[in-house]
Order: structure tokens, then sequence, then C-alpha cells
């Protein structure tokens, strides 16, 4: 039994996601303290460790799960910096941003019954900024309307409040890839050097690793590769990257600079945003294992 400050307070968003992934079923409107959600999710986990992990559904060859235009090549994002530079924090704002994008060009597709281009979204106020017939708008999504999206999200850092599919290795990785589970979709793979070290490639996973790069663009990856320095993974993966980004994180201001290289596109654009407001979709402490 885990020992809480204050039990009786109501039950957190990360547990009833928790909650959510352990039961399959709809938590949101659960009502329980941290202490009753805690004792519960200890149990179910409990459980848990002794089935097998279920696989991800395949998706079906002519009807893919998320739609999207067909790529030229594979769309691989480098991210490094120093210790705490927030390097995770900025690849799970790209995917937190993307997945709440579709979720609103879903909305105005299904409800408004329009096409356009999603530019962003404000999750406090629920208004996004969309492009459409030539201009600039602004829309506000009601708040009983519940946002959903089929983009598939294959990461090996647990993600809360967003669906996806948890790695556990990188050998989950390499058969996911090479059964074809992982295609048509978002791949984020945290201390990348672990699995896709310049040191020891020669092993037989990075082999089949260096093997998989390649084909990125077939499978219609957006990969995510995150590494304190880029010279510490797999020289062949430093070769295909379409973005390259630097972070450093400000403790004062908790912000996170960005400085962003794009292949063939002269020069570098430096970017600066709040890293807070995406804290709760990550445990920024979660260790990578092999």
């Amino acid at each position: 039994m885990v020992t809480l400050r204050n039990p009786e307070a109501p039950a957190s968003s990360r547990q009833l996601y928790r909650l959510q992934q352990l039961t399959k079923q709809n938590t949101s409107d659960w009502e329980m303290t941290m202490q009753e959600a805690s004792d519960m999710i200890s149990k179910l986990e409990g459980k848990e460790l002794t089935s097998p992990m279920p696989l991800p559904k395949r998706p079906e060859a002519n009807k893919p799960s998320y739609q999207r235009e067909p790529f030229t090549e594979a769309h691989v994002t480098i991210i490094e910096g120093d210790q705490r530079g927030g390097k995770t924090n900025t690849a799970v704002a790209k995917i937190v941003d993307s997945y709440h994008n579709d979720c609103v060009k879903i909305y105005c597709e299904n409800v408004l019954k329009i096409k356009c281009e999603v530019k962003s979204y404000d999750r406090k106020t629920r208004i996004a900024r969309i492009k459409y017939n030539g201009g600039i708008r602004r829309i506000q999504v009601p708040k009983d309307y519940k946002l959903q999206s089929p983009m598939r999200i294959f990461s090996n850092v647990v993600l809360y409040g967003i669906p996806h599919f948890f790695c556990p290795t990188f050998n989950h990785i390499l058969d996911w890839l090479k059964k074809g589970y992982i295609i048509n979709c978002w791949l984020l793979v945290d201390e990348s050097y672990v699995g896709m070290s310049a040191r020891t490639c020669m092993r037989a996973l990075g082999r089949e690793l260096a093997n998989q790069y390649w084909q990125f663009g077939k499978m219609q990856l957006d990969v995510i590769i995150i590494s304190p320095m880029a010279k510490l993974i797999d020289w062949e993966l430093r070769t295909i990257p379409t973005e390259h980004i630097h972070c450093s994180y400000n403790d004062r201001i908790r912000k996170i600079t960005l400085a962003i290289r794009k292949k063939g596109i002269k020069g570098e654009k430096k970017v600066t945003y709040d890293g807070t407001q995406y804290w709760k979709y990550f445990d920024t402490n979660q260790r990578i294992t092999a």
C-alpha cells in the first residue's frame, strides 16, 4: 500500500489515465480518492505483470487508420542537448500538438463540414487557428465535444492523456517494425544511444535497426530520435534526419529554447516556448532500458 501526502484528495488525471489503460474502460468520470486509485492501480499492475503484453493491431493494407499525404521521404527528427535540457519535453510537445491538431481537423471535417489546415490549438481555451479559403480564422471547439484522433503513436516514453502504444524495450521496437505493426504513425525513441549506439552498432540489434532506417519513408513514419549528442548514435541514422533540434532549458523562467535546422534550408531558426504546459504528459524521471 502506497502512502500519499493527501490520500483523501480526488484522484489525479495521471491515476485515472493509468486506470483507463489497465481496465480498458473510460475512467474520466470515476469518483475516487488518490489512495483508492493508488491501491487499485497496484492490484491491477500486479495482475498485468503476470500476463504477456498484447500486440498492437496491424493497420489494414487498403484502409490505413490514419490518413495523410504519402511521404516523399521519412520525417526524421533528431533532438539533442545537455542533460535536463528539455529534449524529451520537446519531443512530447511535437506529438501532443500534432495529436490535438489532428483532433481539431477531424472536428472541422465531421462537424463543421469544412476542410482546412490547423495552424495551432489552445488546449485551455479550446480555440484553434485554422487556414480556410486562403485566410486565417479562429474557431472554438465546444466543451462537450470529445476530441479524438485515429493517430497512432509508438513510444518508449509513457505518455499520459494521449492514446499510444508503449514500447518497453528496443527489441519491442525492432520486432514491431519488422512485423509491420509500426507503420503510418509516430515513433518516439528516447535515449536512443541505449539501443542505437555508435560503439555497439555491430551487435545483432544494432545491425537490424540500421537495416530499418532506410525504409522509414515506405512505412510512412514520423520518427523522433532523442540523444544527448547525435554522435553517440549509429552514423547511418545521422545521415537521414530531415530536422535537427538542439535544446537548452532556462530553469529560472522554465522556458526551452530550440535551435532548429531543416534539411534543404540554410541557417537555423530559434524558438522559445513554455515547457511547463507539457509536464503533465510524461514523467521526466522515467528511465529507458535496452
